[in-house]
């Protein structure tokens, strides 16, 4: 195990030190959860009506469920960053590595994106890939980091679309509440 952690580390200080550029700090923003909820409701103004409220209640229920996930990893792991770099919000707020939360929302959005296309959702899953090589050549993670957070996500996309229902049917609840209003 070790032996593992060991080369785990130094293939990241390898990326780290040769892809540190400006195309992946391009791509490292997209995990963000900013990034990530504007893109849920970009989708939800495109999407035809026959899947917009399944795919759109899955998606946000996997990425609250993936968020958590992370966020407990994060603070009971507590795996310091190769570097912090000059990213504020890293410095001042998560100073922990893994698991990689951008990486967990991109693949949690993935699966439940089936609904829409299984290319699209393969597509958005080699996107948490991108992703996740941007953050490890920033110096944010480790590959595991990156990996584990993968993983967290298409776990909490699984979760999602099984509780799709439930959450789909809270989803109808929320917006008779709008339109009351």
């Amino acid at each position: 195990m070790n032996k593992l952690l060991l080369l785990d580390i130094k293939l990241s200080h390898i990326l780290f030190n040769k892809f540190n550029n400006r195309a992946m700090l391009f791509f490292s923003v997209f995990g963000n959860a900013y990034f990530i909820l504007i893109f849920i409701a970009i989708l939800f103004f495109i999407l035809p009506d026959n899947v917009k409220l399944l795919t759109e209640s899955s998606m946000i229920s996997s990425f609250f469920i993936s968020t958590a996930i992370v966020f407990i990893l994060k603070f009971t792991v507590k795996r310091r960053r190769i570097s912090k770099g000059d990213d504020r919000f890293i410095n001042n707020y998560d100073p922990y590595s893994f698991p990689s939360g951008h990486a967990s929302r991109v693949a949690a959005i993935a699966i439940p994106m089936q609904f829409i296309s299984s290319i699209l959702s393969v597509l958005v899953l080699l996107f948490a890939v991108i992703v996740s090589f941007s953050r490890i050549s920033r110096g944010y993670h480790y590959i595991s980091d990156c990996l584990c957070g993968i993983f967290v996500g298409i776990i909490s996309g699984i979760i999602a679309v099984g509780l799709s229902d439930i959450s789909t049917q809270f989803l109808y609840f929320l917006i008779s509440l709008i339109k009351i209003n």
